[in-house]
């Protein structure tokens, strides 16, 4: 896990609105106002409650967590007796207006009527967060329900805009799942899909591998750069055409490219956005070389079509073309050269390098021996978003191109890794497979029947046997997911967890692996781990029920 900051220190400078909320009214509870958002942070039965209620994507959960939390921080009407947080939401309306008196203005009013019949203040709940600054309307996001949603947006008027220890909004969170009905909700409420993180990103940069761009597009700005390129570099890199096509017609540039100023660039909204302290050029080469390294014709063309520069370089000096005669493709070169393409262009690469490359790309040597040399040595590939799972978008923002993070790592406290290594060709031969499940039957079997001790025997065995080849990685991992949830059963903490890390390890995209870590977590006592961890199992599987 990351490092947490203690509840007293939690970041809340970029927020606005869990502060606000802290410090609105200091006879709101007998914490004083000032120490309000500590004491939110450090009640953490409170905390993991309301959390995890929001990610169940259960509204009468949320309902149960949000009146246990109006019963010791609720407000007090006019005449100083508290508001009980079981009233009705007639009773909570008239109460609400007690309070407020005729001077209200009507939003006010609105707001203070949503969160009478809870007896809080508007906000309040936007002081409780996870070891990175999430809030319940972060959780209630990645829940996925319109309705728990729709009633966090209620009670607190600021859920849309308030930020996480990354500076993103929920807005990030529905877009990083593709959940439209999540985006539209947020957005119809005063979310800001311009809105940047501290790493530069935007809503757009999580929603590249769904469809919901198309949701977001009308308020954001395709051409915003960030630590982890544009959108549309990320689209080029990988391969999306259809989204590719989305961001050009709303107006992508084709040619933000690592050369462009910063200091000029009309997309650095900083007057609009605070949080967006820095300045952004993008590290990656422009839309086209990513394109053309990834023998994409498709996309090369339509980034040739509205206006891509076919010698733009990238700070090798390389163009497009001569990543197409490094990976020899025919087509991407004919595309290029009949665009204009100039094979002499970046004279500083040919001083480097020899003669064509007849024997890896004799295709495209052929095609362009008339024009003079092109590449013979291959050079390391430039770095790049990668393409190869959705959740790589925001690990390139976490942590940057030089591998620095956003959020709090210092002093970071980490169990010790759990190694295990696979022969990555050998075989599983069928008849040592076929003895592992059996004793996994055998364990599933004493589970079933409560004598969790025979169970955890027969997986141990298990595992003893299985063979430990990366093609039976999946069934390793399910052997110790499943010793895992035995040692939960026994209230062995410690064994929970190496178990389950164990399983992570093997299965990192496993949802059910990470949801065994939060429950280890949880069992030992660290709530803010366990919250965090359970974010990772919805975020990979957020429709699982299981989980929820």
């Amino acid at each position: 896990m990351s490092g947490r900051r203690k509840a007293s220190k939690s970041p809340q400078a970029n927020n606005g609105c869990g502060d606000a909320a802290c410090g609105a009214n200091s006879a709101s509870s007998e914490v004083p106002g000032g120490d309000k958002c500590g004491s939110l942070m450090e009640d953490r039965a409170l905390l993991t409650n309301l959390l995890e209620a929001a990610a169940s994507g259960n509204k009468d959960s949320l309902l149960a967590a949000i009146n246990k939390v109006a019963q010791k921080y609720g407000t007090r009407n006019a005449s100083g007796t508290e508001t009980p947080a079981s009233a009705t939401p007639e009773e909570g309306e008239s109460a609400a207006a007690g309070a407020k008196g005729p001077a209200a203005t009507a939003p006010q009013a609105a707001e203070g009527t949503e969160c009478g019949k809870f007896g809080l203040i508007p906000d309040l709940l936007l002081g409780f967060r996870d070891g990175e600054g999430r809030t319940v309307a972060h959780f209630a996001a990645l829940g996925g329900s319109a309705e728990v949603l729709e009633l966090v947006l209620r009670v607190c008027p600021s859920a849309p805009t308030a930020r996480d220890s990354y500076g993103k909004t929920p807005l990030f969170t529905a877009a990083s799942l593709g959940n439209t009905e999540m985006l539209k909700l947020l957005l119809d409420s005063g979310g800001d899909a311009a809105a940047r993180s501290k790493g530069g990103s935007t809503a757009v940069h999580e929603a590249i591998y769904w469809t919901a761009v198309e949701t977001l597009q009308r308020e954001a700005k395709p051409n915003t750069t960030s630590s982890m390129g544009t959108p549309l570099q990320i689209a080029a890199v990988t391969q999306q055409q259809e989204i590719l096509k989305l961001l050009l017609s709303h107006g992508a540039d084709p040619n933000n490219c690592p050369g462009s100023d910063p200091g000029t660039d009309p997309t650095v909204d900083t007057g609009r956005d605070s949080n967006a302290s820095v300045s952004y050029s993008s590290p990656f080469p422009p839309a086209l070389i990513l394109a053309a390294s990834k023998n994409d014709c498709s996309c090369l063309q339509l980034l040739l079509e509205h206006g891509a520069d076919y010698n733009a370089t990238d700070s090798e000096g390389f163009t497009a073309l001569h990543c197409a005669a490094e990976t020899n493709c025919v087509k991407c070169a004919e595309q290029l050269l009949k665009a204009g393409a100039d094979w002499g262009i970046a004279a500083a690469v040919r001083g480097r390098i020899d003669s064509p490359r007849l024997g890896e790309a004799p295709a495209v040597a052929q095609l362009l021996e008339p024009l003079g040399l092109s590449p013979q040595q291959k050079r390391p590939p430039p770095q790049r978003p990668s393409s190869n799972q959705r959740p790589a978008a925001a690990e390139a923002e976490r942590t940057g191109p030089t591998g620095s993070t956003d959020g709090p790592a210092e002093g970071a406290k980490q169990a010790p890794p759990v190694l295990i290594t696979l022969d990555p060709t050998a075989p599983a031969p069928p008849e040592a497979v076929a003895r592992v499940e059996k004793l996994k039957e055998a364990g599933n079997a004493a589970f079933r029947k409560g004598d969790f001790a025979a169970a955890k025997v027969k997986y141990s065995e298990a595992i003893e046997e299985c063979p430990k080849v990366a093609a039976a990685r999946e069934l390793l991992g399910v052997l110790y997911s499943n010793r895992s949830f035995t040692h939960e059963q026994l209230e062995d903490a410690h064994g929970a967890l190496e178990d389950a890390q164990a399983a992570a390890q093997l299965r990192p995209e496993w949802s059910k692996a990470q949801y065994r870590l939060a429950r280890a977590r949880r069992l030992e006592g660290a709530e803010e781990e366990y919250i965090a961890q359970l974010w990772e199992a919805l975020r990979l599987d957020p429709a699982n029920t299981q989980i929820q």
